[in-house]
């Protein structure tokens, strides 16, 4: 999945970044971030995993919606940034936290 990535808005408003599910293998636990290059964010995980790394999705939300998810998904938080690969989890991926009104959001950045 390719995502564009958000410039600064001429505003002054914080950046609205990709927010992204990573798995580490196919039955492995979820990284759930956010930042300005998904795919740069995959390299540099990928060379410190001895697993596969699958893109799940990434859409538009940024920090705070990161913070939001990670804030939600907290009992299945296994370390940092890694949660188990609940059904909670992987809803969360499927729908995003904003869910139906995120897909607009959603089909505007991916490509």
């Amino acid at each position: 999945m390719a995502v564009r990535y958000c410039a600064p808005c001429s505003r002054g408003r914080a950046r609205v970044m990709p927010v992204y599910f990573i798995r580490s293998g196919s039955d492995g636990p979820v990284k759930i971030g956010s930042t300005n290059n998904v795919r740069r964010r995959m390299q540099m995980l990928q060379t410190g995993s001895a697993n596969q790394l699958v893109l799940l999705r990434a859409f538009v939300g940024g920090e705070a919606e990161e913070k939001a998810i990670h804030n939600r998904l907290s009992r299945f938080r296994v370390s940092g940034e890694w949660f188990e690969a609940s059904d909670e989890v992987l809803t969360a991926c499927r729908i995003g936290h904003l869910g139906a009104d995120n897909a607009a959001a959603e089909r505007a950045y991916a490509a």
